[in-house]
């Protein structure tokens, strides 16, 4: 139905623009391209694996994604885009929030979703990229009080989804955009101070970042133990040579543990998971992707690589403790949309006209060049 869907989305945009003469935006396909070869590794490896099927669904789905976020930003344009997307993740966030519950197993004490239901991380991250957007926007475009209140309100959400990695990045994010800011000195020095103030309040309040760090259990290393016990295994699991080069597939989500009183857990890494699901081949593929995205979004002016740059940092940093950088999720939705838009923005940028010096023609007065002229 999701490649149907997109079928018919590229079909309609491209008889759209051929109408209406509309100028598409000039969008580099090579992210897009990459993708598919990381998908070609992966459906590759769960060939050889014994589990196509599963993986061949999987890969079509992330492939149709890719394709309409490219298709998007070459009609749309990535700046638009991301700002309709910031607006719909911000009422959308919103909506979960108020709809939300602090008692779902096993979050107990942290915001949940109910309707639909999601985890309090996927929330932290729903809240974050808005957060990201509406920050840059106050220090760049404008600072109207319905940007004011969608700041306050992404960063209480955040506070009470008690998502570590996310608040701990949205800090770092929020900090460099500052300091990059348009805005005048006095403005910056009082945007710094009211952040150097919450961190010093938090630092100082040491039951706050116990609870905080802990969130309710006896150790703040819980969550990070877990992550490793995780990736040991699946370091230390026996592969074949097909599967240590090409993966298993997009279908394998689960690792087998031992010495716990859980028998599987699920990667918690992108870079882990795209190492069981693409094998080796599939990391220097998804690591060639960043580089090019990092490459893209340092080709952009300010202030848009202020924006582009934040949020690639925030989306890449967060892969190492989450998965879905290369999956059907909303973290690979926001990861096209960032490579794709930075190669629009770069590739406009690098394909205006050269400047034509202008050359002074000196004014005459009957004949007599003028003095300036002449002392030239």
């Amino acid at each position: 139905m999701v490649l149907g869907a997109s079928i018919f989305l590229a079909l309609w945009v491209r008889l759209h623009v051929a109408r209406t003469s509309a100028a598409a935006n000039n969008v580099p396909v090579a992210p897009f391209l990459l993708v598919l070869l990381y998908l070609v590794v992966s459906i590759t490896g769960a060939l050889l694996s014994g589990e196509f099927g599963p993986s061949a669904a999987l890969a079509l789905r992330v492939g149709a994604i890719g394709l309409v976020i490219l298709l998007l930003v070459e009609l749309v344009g990535p700046m638009d885009l991301i700002r309709v997307v910031a607006s719909v993740m911000t009422i959308t966030t919103i909506f979960i929030a108020a709809t939300g519950t602090f008692s779902a197993y096993p979050y107990y004490g942290r915001l949940s979703g109910s309707f639909p239901p999601l985890g309090p991380n996927e929330i932290a991250f729903m809240a974050s990229i808005p957060l990201i957007y509406f920050t840059w926007q106050l220090l760049h475009v404008n600072r109207t009080w319905v940007v004011y209140v969608a700041v306050s309100v992404l960063g209480i959400i955040i506070m009470l989804t008690q998502s570590r990695t996310a608040s701990a990045l949205i800090l770092v994010v929020l900090v460099f955009l500052v300091l990059r800011g348009r805005q005048d000195q006095r403005s910056k020095l009082v945007m710094v101070s009211v952040l150097s103030i919450v961190v010093i309040l938090l630092l100082y309040s040491s039951q706050l970042i116990e609870s905080y760090s802990t969130r309710g259990g006896d150790s703040p290393i819980d969550a990070a133990g877990s992550r490793t016990i995780a990736w040991g295994a699946v370091l230390d699991s026996m592969r074949s040579l097909a599967e240590t080069l090409f993966g298993e597939g997009l279908s394998a989500r689960f690792v087998s543990v031992s010495g716990q009183y859980w028998d599987q857990q699920i990667f918690d890494s992108s870079w882990f998971s795209a190492f069981v699901q693409a094998g080796w081949v599939g990391v220097s593929v998804a690591l060639a992707l960043v580089f090019f995205a990092v490459v893209q979004v340092m080709k952009n002016p300010r202030p848009r690589r202020d924006l582009w740059l934040g949020l690639l940092f925030f989306v890449i940093v967060r892969s190492v403790l989450e998965s879905g950088l290369i999956d059907a999720s909303s973290s690979y939705v926001i990861f096209m949309i960032v490579c794709l838009g930075a190669s629009a923005n770069a590739s406009a940028v690098n394909s205006l006209p050269p400047s034509i010096p202008v050359r002074r023609i000196p004014v005459r007065q009957n004949g007599i060049p003028s003095k300036s002229s002449a002392s030239e």
